[in-house]
């Protein structure tokens, strides 16, 4: 046909092969994107889930790719991602403890998330799409945790009898079942042990700490026990320190961060083109704050005001409106100040706290390991095994043996200053082409203005809260990160090639 070029797909009558073969195709791609679809629904609710949908996309990819015989497509960052990913695992061979290397560069493998997602995103529909779903799926975990905020997880106790305090209750814990029963407020607790057995032991599950820990009580003198109980004052038992499907309070304060990042570019964007969905951004980006004030993380609040403060500077120019809005942010963080002092008893910089001093040390020796091993650092997580011949001083004084808290620090330490160098040009040629895109995208496509501008401050409150947060490391953390580099990454094809593509109907 005129106009083809040898290797072309050409449907041509009565040709049954090349139907099929297209027909596949057409079917991988909406699969494809089914998966993508899953996983960018997990990502504020199930690490497993995520995990299982980046896998399966990846195959199908994968699968793809041979079936059609194509090279992938074209796209920025890619020879710095893989420079990155070479260095690690250059450094991963080196190390002297290479079987914990290699088993970290599972999470450095992540990165191929935003190739992933920048080389079968097709469409602006599919962003818009994938983005609606993302923060749907983030307004369900931050309702469900306003809702273990006001409704309670159990009943808390406010000062345990003897009987109970011999059994090893402390004050402040939270009984969250009674007999292999849950029980989330008091009225229930109490309605479980005045209709059990009193000549059965009496079994609770308490949580304990910042980060619940389960503990089991049996009571062989269940008597005592359930007279102690009806006659003690318990209270609503809340959440210390919110971390809703998530190990840790800090990871999902860091997801938190980049989630309302998201939604205050989008609210920025519908707000200044006078569209009816500002609403309802705007209850999602004051939840999804509300709930990472809950979280404590001071580095997270500090990041998602930075950016924040940045994004909205880009939106405004008047001198006074900025003026005014640093004033708006200042308030806000002594505000998260005030609560971070509440509920763990801490401001935003304790030097007295023995987690900033661990924090110190970590960054001390990280400084000096870096200094020692320019090249290809000591190796991931080796510090693990051998912080007595490292001379690691926070794991001779603490019992918590953790990381270097700083992504700076961690990736000197552990692989080089070449692969920190190799992080800082990805980051600035990553910050480069957003400033570029945000000068692409039409001014009357105000979703596609705010996405542009809601990845830019996720990315600069990921890069404030990394000095002092080892964020990289976080498996669920980076999976946010790079799927929105993704989205990013196939943004600019799109917006960038919109004249001569025609774009692709939504899977």
């Amino acid at each position: 046909m005129p106009g083809e070029t040898p290797g072309q797909d050409m449907v041509l009558p009565g040709n049954s092969s090349t139907l099929g073969y297209r027909k596949r195709s057409s079917r991988l791609d909406v699969a494809i994107f089914a998966f993508l679809l899953l996983f960018a629904a997990a990502l504020p609710l199930s690490k497993a889930l995520t995990e299982v949908a980046y896998s399966v996309a990846m195959l199908l990819w994968v699968i793809k790719i041979i079936i059609r015989r194509e090279r992938p497509t074209a796209q920025p960052l890619v020879f710095a991602l893989l420079a990155f990913l070479l260095f690690s695992a250059l450094s991963s061979l080196l190390s002297s403890a290479p079987a914990l290397s290699w088993d970290r560069m599972k999470s450095v493998g992540l990165l191929i998330i935003a190739v992933l997602f920048a080389q079968n995103v097709r469409s602006l529909r599919q962003v818009r799409t994938l983005i609606a779903v993302l923060l749907f799926c983030t307004f369900l975990s931050t309702a469900f945790n306003t809702w273990l905020y006001t409704y309670g997880i159990g009943s808390k106790l406010v000062n345990p009898g003897p009987v109970l305090t011999k059994l090893g209750a402390l004050p402040g814990d939270v009984i969250v079942s009674v007999n292999g029963h849950r029980t989330r407020t008091p009225k229930a607790a109490l309605r479980e042990i005045t209709t059990a057995d009193p000549a059965q032991p009496l079994r609770l599950q308490l949580f304990r700490g910042e980060i619940p820990e389960k503990i089991q009580l049996q009571a062989d003198r269940g008597l005592l026990a359930r007279e102690e109980l009806l006659h003690s004052s318990l209270t609503r038992g809340r959440p210390i320190r919110a971390k809703g499907s998530f190990s840790s309070p800090v990871t999902y304060g860091e997801m938190l961060q980049q989630e309302a990042s998201l939604a205050w570019g989008l609210l920025l964007a519908a707000t200044l083109a006078r569209r009816r969905w500002k609403w309802a951004l705007l209850l999602l980006f004051a939840l999804t704050c509300a709930t990472l004030g809950a979280t404590a993380t001071r580095a997270s609040m500090v990041g998602c005001a930075v950016a924040g403060l940045v994004v909205l500077w880009l939106c405004i120019e008047r001198p006074l409106l900025r003026s005014l809005s640093l004033v708006v942010v200042i308030a806000l963080l002594l505000g998260a100040s005030l609560l971070v002092r509440r509920e763990r008893g801490l401001g935003m910089v304790a030097t007295e706290d023995a987690g900033t001093n661990y924090r110190v040390l970590m960054w001390e020796d990280g400084v000096r390991l870096a200094r020692q091993h320019p090249w290809f650092g000591v190796g991931m997580d080796t510090i693990k095994v051998q912080w007595r011949q490292l001379n690691i001083r926070a794991y001779q004084r603490y019992p918590l043996h953790s990381h270097f808290h700083s992504t700076p620090i961690q990736l000197a330490a552990e692989r080089g200053l070449p692969a920190l160098l190799i992080w800082i040009t990805l980051l600035c040629l990553y910050i480069r082409m957003l400033w570029r895109l945000r000068r692409m995208v039409p001014a009357e496509d105000w979703f596609q203005r705010g996405t542009v501008l809601g990845i830019l401050a996720a990315t600069i409150g990921f890069l404030t809260s990394s000095l002092v947060h080892y964020n990289l490391g976080d498996s669920e953390v980076q999976m946010l990160f790079w799927f929105l580099m993704g989205l990013a990454l196939a943004l600019y094809r799109i917006t960038e090639g919109r004249e001569s593509q025609v774009e692709q109907p939504p899977a």
